[in-house]
């Protein structure tokens, strides 16, 4: 699951602290620090909270990125 690298590439790229993010969230910021370490995986709910604040799908935040490699 690259759900912690995608959720904090997109927390930088708004200019958020983890605590920011937190807030807006209502999670607390060592939830933030624990997903984004990769250390706890957000429950359902809050996934859903993540996707509609960065207007991105539940499967972007937890999807690896794509390559252009084709499997053959």
């Amino acid at each position: 699951m690259a759900f912690n690298k995608n959720l904090q590439k997109l927390r930088i790229k708004r200019g958020l602290s983890q605590q920011d993010l937190a807030n807006a969230i209502g999670v607390t910021r060592s939830s933030v620090a624990n997903y984004e370490s990769g250390n706890r995986r957000p429950s359902f709910e809050n996934l859903i909270k993540f996707a509609d604040y960065f207007n991105v799908t539940c499967d972007e935040l937890i999807r690896e990125e794509k390559t252009n490699v084709k499997k053959v």
